[in-house]
């Protein structure tokens, strides 16, 4: 009977507090006044330094008649062969009120709008009060270099013969001598960064370009130029592609690893599957951290186990000994900091080279690595 009291007022005091808690939240957001914010007008002009790159915004206060702080974003629009090219800007708190975008090209015509922006925090509520200029446009000067075409019909593809990898391609340019290629990876392609040239083509005869080295399942987005000594083309219009994801996640899709040939591999997966025939019996993997637990197991096609805790690392001192393993030195690889080759031939009782071994490789906080047989 003193039980049934006890939740009974336990239930009735949980009640009360909901009730009060909702009662405050429709009282905050009825209490709740939006912040008089007046529109931006933007102002445009040309850098006198660069005006083929440079454009200046300014714009007027949204503050006049409020007390907290606004923040301001500022959006550039731009299409090319009816793709939308969209970056964002950010203001600098206290500073005047107006930005100098220097990613612009020459002879281009540039949209922009800023947004006025006022967060609102209460102890139930928390809302987001803005208002946008209208739409206001500007042309950069034309520079005298640019006198080529710029390429057209970019694609970018997953590449069926490659992991970890994307093929670009885009239509020759008439008088090109080269090709620039740039990319940046897509979460933040519509920020304001720097893409990064990752190849000079002097062959104008090759419109294609394979970017290795890619994480899976993720999205990058390139653009191209060309090239005539001093003389170039506008960027391409910007085009993405995704890396497909990892599927040899179970034995009957384990990927075919061809003696000799280091693959690359980026996957979040903690277990990966593998087959191989290898010539002398070594496995030598690559890792951008040094981690104690990577670990390695071998089985014939038919699923039978023949050894399994095979260590991808070396044991610390004190620790089971590192047999059967060597530590590789990676110093003139940038993306690897340590390497082991395993002996496996040594792991494997009646090693046969004509033999098919699946292995099945445990690595924990890894997402980068690369595997070698031989």
């Amino acid at each position: 009977m003193l039980q049934k009291k006890v939740c009974k007022y336990i239930f009735n005091v949980f009640s009360f507090f909901l009730i009060l808690t909702q009662a405050l939240l429709v009282l905050s957001c009825k209490t709740e006044t939006e912040p008089a914010l007046t529109q931006p007008i933007v102002t445009l002009t040309l850098s006198e330094d660069s005006p083929q790159t440079s454009v200046i915004i300014s714009w007027t206060p949204s503050d006049e008649v409020i007390e907290e702080r606004v923040n301001y974003f500022i959006e550039r629009s731009m299409i090319r062969d009816d793709v939308l090219d969209t970056r964002v800007f950010d203001w600098e708190a206290d500073t005047p009120l107006c930005i100098t975008d220097n990613t612009c090209e020459s002879g281009t015509e540039y949209t922009y709008i800023v947004t006025a922006s006022v967060e609102r925090f209460s102890l139930f509520n928390s809302k987001t009060y803005s208002k946008k200029s209208e739409k206001k446009s500007i042309k950069t000067a034309k520079d005298s270099r640019v006198t080529l075409d710029y390429p057209k019909n970019l694609k970018v593809l997953a590449d069926s013969n490659k992991r970890n990898a994307l093929t670009v391609t885009w239509d020759a340019v008439e008088n090109a001598d080269s090709y620039e290629l740039y990319y940046t990876s897509y979460f933040w392609s519509n920020f304001n960064e720097e893409f990064i040239k990752i190849a000079e083509i002097a062959d104008t005869n090759e419109t294609s370009f394979i970017k290795n080295y890619l994480t899976n399942e993720q999205s990058y987005t390139f653009m191209v130029k060309a090239v005539n000594g001093d003389k170039c083309s506008l960027f391409s219009a910007k085009a993405s592609g995704r890396v497909p994801a990892l599927e040899n996640l179970s034995k009957d899709k384990a990927i075919m690893l061809e003696n000799g040939i280091r693959e690359y591999f980026y996957s979040n997966e903690d277990s990966l599957w593998f087959k191989c025939k290898p010539n002398e019996g070594f496995l030598s993997f690559y890792c951008e951290d040094y981690n104690q637990e990577t670990s390695l197991s071998i089985f014939l096609e038919d699923g039978s186990l023949i050894a399994s805790g095979l260590p991808l690392f070396i044991p610390a001192e004190g620790q089971a000994s590192a047999e059967n393993l060597t530590l590789l030195t990676v110093s003139d690889d940038q993306t690897y900091d340590y390497a082991v080759k395993r002996n496996i031939r040594a792991d494997i009782a009646g090693f046969s080279s004509d033999t098919t071994y699946l292995l099945r490789i445990v690595k924990y906080y890894s997402r980068n690595f690369s595997i070698c047989v031989e």
